[in-house]
């Protein structure tokens, strides 16, 4: 999604600090970017076609800004998506401003409806962007043993966390790395990952040709609801 256009308004932002009941405790969490929530056309007011207010985290500060572009135009994946494919996470991306915020990032992304709606027909979505240091913390406290470790891919197979941290910032993805390497040693592990990514929980063991080292892998689709 990328560094939204900034415009600070006088509108209340009552609703999306009541909607996000950590907000306080956020405040003081880095790893948080940004959190916001973005209407449908004149879903917030009869007379406002389009709102979307959110936080952003400038100078180590939330700060209440607006979105002023279009988000609802097909280029803006991050809304289109979001209304047709429900809750999911985003791929990892670099915000624009990389004086902000040079580490990449990953956003969460869920539609909201009004009570008692029977259509259920979408009012917006809610978003909040966390830093990839954040999933790199949660996997690097796994006990995986001495030679063990974890990594995390995102459902197109591009690397969130790696111990090899140059895989994040170059924007690998794992089902590249057939090309880079020698194939028998690394397609076995990319069929797994497609199978892990299709929902199917996967335990192998894998044997190194060359070290004749064998090894276990264990791989988890995350949970959607975030």
């Amino acid at each position: 999604m990328g560094m939204k256009a900034l415009r600070s308004k006088a509108f209340s932002f009552n609703w999306l600090r009541k909607y996000h009941s950590k907000y306080r405790r956020a405040e003081k969490k880095p790893q948080l970017l940004d959190v916001g929530v973005a209407y449908e056309p004149f879903a917030y007011d009869p007379n406002v076609r389009l709102y979307a207010p959110y936080y952003a985290r400038l100078k180590n500060e939330l700060q209440s800004l607006e979105v002023t572009y279009n988000y609802t135009r097909p280029k803006y994946a991050w809304y289109r998506n979001t209304l047709s494919k429900g809750a999911h996470w985003g791929e990892p991306y670099f915000w624009q401003d990389s004086t902000l915020f040079s580490q990449p990032a990953v956003g969460y992304f869920t539609p909201f409806y009004s009570q008692g709606d029977r259509k259920q027909r979408p009012r917006g979505i809610v978003y909040a962007d966390y830093s990839v240091e954040t999933i790199a913390d949660i996997v690097k406290s796994l006990n995986l043993g001495r030679t063990g470790y974890g990594f995390l891919v995102s459902r197109t197979g591009n690397f969130l966390y790696h111990p090899n941290e140059g895989y994040v910032k170059s924007k690998a993805n794992i089902f590249d790395l057939v090309y880079d390497r020698n194939e028998s040693q690394v397609r076995p592990l990319v069929d797994l990952v497609a199978r892990a990514l299709r929902g199917e929980p996967v335990e192998a063991d894998l044997s190194d040709d060359i070290t004749g080292q064998n090894s276990w892998v264990f791989l988890r689709q995350v949970n959607q609801n975030g």
